[in-house]
């Protein structure tokens, strides 16, 4: 069982399936995230407050903690290709470069 399964709600049960979004999290939580944010220009009106609320959802739900970075790559979701596509919205999700952190610690 993945980090991801163990961490599932109390009432959850998807008999041990994998959430679709599991295979698409950074389709889901970092493209379409950003993009939905983006898309009300009226609510949020300065770049500082559009990446506060960006990633304001990524420190509550706790999808891209090192534990869960291992279950993607694990999953195949999380390889270089997907890094160097996404890396400026995966930038303003993590608020930090978690990747060259990770490879500086290698």
């Amino acid at each position: 069982m993945s980090h991801l399964q163990k961490q599932l709600p109390i009432g959850y049960n998807n008999n041990n399936k994998i959430s679709y979004w599991q295979t698409k999290v950074f389709d889901v939580f970092v493209n379409d995230w950003t993009n939905l944010v983006r898309s009300f220009p009226a609510v949020f009106t300065s770049e500082k407050s559009i990446r506060d609320v960006i990633y304001s959802h990524t420190a509550y739900s706790e999808l891209f903690t090192y534990p869960k970075l291992w279950d993607y790559s694990s999953l195949g979701v999380l390889n270089i290709r997907v890094v160097i596509s996404n890396f400026r919205a995966i930038s303003i999700v993590l608020r930090k470069n978690i990747f060259c952190e990770a490879l500086a610690k290698v």
